[in-house]
């Protein structure tokens, strides 16, 4: 509410009433003033998305898909799914993705009706891309969130998943991202995102975007889509529609399973060292490689709540990442490798 009172006062003469009126918001309101973001005037314009029905993977234990799969919004439309772009001369990019704006994250609430407890295997979704050659070197990554107790006021996720680098996704088809550690949930109600803050140049200036496929406009609950997007120095979520003013879903699935395993996924060995361990100010992370494929090294708390993050210059042989961990809190940490044949993991203590 107070997001649309601010946006429209400032379009407003500024008389010294309205002055006074703005400063007292900002005095009082500093939490809702963090929030804020420019709403650029928007010409969207909705990308070709899957023409075809969608193939979901086989041979896999049970996959939740948004209620919009079901509305007759969404199964009579022959057009299949979208992604809106704008490129407006003050914003460009994917409302649903990676933008001008440096959107962080696209949320999709999902609902297991299981009725019992499950693990997340892995999330699903369609991607639309502008110009992936200038974005090839970026990256991706799937994250799971708690049911919120209110809107906006999100924990840390509960699950990351494994990072896809761009140069590796296959954007004709649908796109996987694995849990190489399953994601055990209690809740009926979940949300899953995707991640976009692996994509963007320091600034976000850049001409290759990411969009999550969506629904056209007007199809589904408009309550069920969030995001999490930055104000230049800090995080927030909010509800998409109330930003946008766009009512549409996106097309975020998940791979379940009642079946609780304590690991899952392809696992990889790159012979990793890690020291040193316990480390205090800086600890180094080195693994092999033999010059080929992608690799990023990643540092997780024990909420899977990511940490530190780096995409090293790959030579053939031993290679090394370094992290300052002064800065964090004492406790118990995970270390990862992602590469072309998997995950390795590993524990690191922080004192």
């Amino acid at each position: 509410m107070y997001r649309y009172c601010l946006i429209r006062t400032k379009s407003q003469n500024h008389t010294m009433m309205n002055t006074a009126i703005r400063i007292f918001i900002l005095l009082a309101l500093p939490a809702v003033i963090f929030a804020q973001r420019p709403l650029p005037e928007l010409s969207l314009t909705p990308r070709t998305g899957p023409q075809t029905k969608l193939v979901l993977p086989k041979s896999v234990p049970e996959i939740v898909e948004p209620n919009f799969v079901n509305d007759t919004c969404f199964t009579n439309r022959e057009q299949g799914l979208t992604a809106y772009y704008d490129d407006y001369e003050l914003f460009e990019g994917f409302i649903t993705g990676s933008n001008t704006l440096s959107d962080q994250e696209k949320i999709q609430r999902l609902v297991y009706t299981g009725g019992s407890t499950f693990q997340i295997n892995s999330v699903l979704t369609y991607l639309l891309v502008e110009q992936p050659e200038t974005i090839n070197d970026g990256f991706l990554y799937a994250v799971v969130y708690e049911e919120p107790e209110a809107p906006g006021e999100f924990g840390d996720p509960i699950g990351v998943s494994d990072t896809l680098f761009v140069d590796d996704i296959d954007f004709s088809n649908i796109i996987e991202f694995p849990f190489s550690t399953p994601v055990v949930a209690t809740n009926d109600s979940f949300l899953v995102g995707i991640n976009f803050s692996g994509v963007y140049e320091e600034s976000a200036d850049t001409t290759g975007y990411i969009g999550v496929a969506s629904t056209f406009l007007n199809c589904g609950n408009v309550n069920n889509v969030y995001e999490k997007f930055t104000d230049g120095t800090q995080f927030g979520y909010d509800l998409f529609n109330e930003y946008w003013n766009t009512p549409i879903e996106l097309y975020i699935a998940a791979v379940v399973d009642t079946e609780i395993t304590a690991t899952r996924g392809i696992k990889a060995d790159y012979g990793a060292v890690v020291a040193p361990n316990p480390a205090g100010q800086i600890v180094q992370v080195s693994f092999m490689s033999d010059g080929g494929g992608n690799y990023i090294g990643t540092l997780s708390n024990t909420n899977g709540s990511v940490v530190r993050r780096t995409v090293p210059q790959r030579i053939s042989g031993r290679n090394q990442i370094e992290w300052q961990v002064g800065d964090l809190p004492d406790g118990l940490y995970f270390y990862h490798i992602d590469g072309p044949d998997g995950r390795q993991t590993g524990k690191l203590m922080v004192h």
